[in-house]
């Protein structure tokens, strides 16, 4: 299936990979156009924010690509991309899953029934920015939380049965085949992803509202929650409401000694 992608540049689909995101780095240094992007059914060396915490899926289960694009200088990099893309990865989901909706955890996950369903990873080398992009799709099985029992991610599947999902052969443009099915929904959804991303970078309005939108869908406003500063594995944390985002993408704790912005940190619930 080939996949429709409004940054009109190359969408390369590879069954394994190590990392789209390497994959992506090499296809920059060779010349591809802004826009491009790498898909892959299978990567052994997926890896999110953290180290400690890789992506590992299945193959064929997850929806796993990496977009790239070139700027002259930082000054011109659009004001919380990380965030901006969870926004476009959390409405082309929506979807496939309503009547739910999914939220945006800052700085880079996006929620389902309380659990997370996709994560963003940006890296920047020189003047390019990758954005790599993962999505539970068929997953059904995932590592507990801390040993609690309880796992701490979900998926397109289980937030929403995949029998609904492929009744739909007329709006998806299924076949009877189960395993191309799949293969269909992962590349559909890998578009309603690119356009939402291109209806997030290149439209004006959305350029102005992404924080007011943002915030209707902003995991855990208006809630108090545990905030580590220092990211994982610190004990400095502090405690509060979070309220909203700043201009620059910036998180807003009002704590009992005021309002807080973060540029950096993790929400602990």
């Amino acid at each position: 299936m080939s996949v429709c992608s409004l940054f009109d540049a190359p969408v390369y689909h590879v069954e394994r990979t190590g990392s789209t995101m390497e994959d992506a780095k090499r296809l920059a240094d060779e010349g591809a156009p802004d826009g491009t992007v790498i898909v892959a059914d299978y990567q052994k060396q997926g890896r999110g924010r953290f180290a400690e915490r890789p992506w590992v899926s299945g193959a064929g289960e997850s929806l796993l690509f990496t977009i790239f694009f070139r700027y002259e200088d930082f000054s011109r990099i659009p004001e919380a991309l990380t965030l901006r893309t969870g926004l476009a990865v959390s409405t082309a989901v929506d979807g496939f899953i309503k009547p739910v909706k999914t939220a945006v955890k800052w700085p880079n996950d996006v929620m389902a029934d309380e659990k997370k369903l996709a994560g963003i990873l940006t890296e920047g080398v020189s003047n390019t920015v990758f954005i790599g992009v993962g999505v539970n799709v068929f997953q059904r099985h995932f590592p507990d939380n801390l040993g609690s029992g309880l796992a701490c991610a979900t998926s397109i599947a289980l937030v929403k049965p995949i029998k609904p999902l492929i009744s739909l052969k007329g709006e998806l443009g299924l076949t009877e085949n189960p395993a191309a099915s799949r293969h269909t929904i992962r590349f559909l959804l890998l578009e309603k992803v690119l356009a939402e991303l291109d209806g997030e970078l290149n439209t004006e309005f959305r350029a102005v509202t992404w924080r007011e939108r943002l915030e209707t869908r902003l995991y855990m406003r208006d809630r108090e929650v545990v905030f580590a500063p220092g990211g994982r594995g610190t004990e400095d944390v502090v405690r509060g409401v979070i309220k909203g985002i700043g201009g620059g993408g910036e998180l807003i704790v009002e704590t009992a000694s005021g309002e807080k912005k973060f540029i950096s940190g993790e929400i602990r619930l």
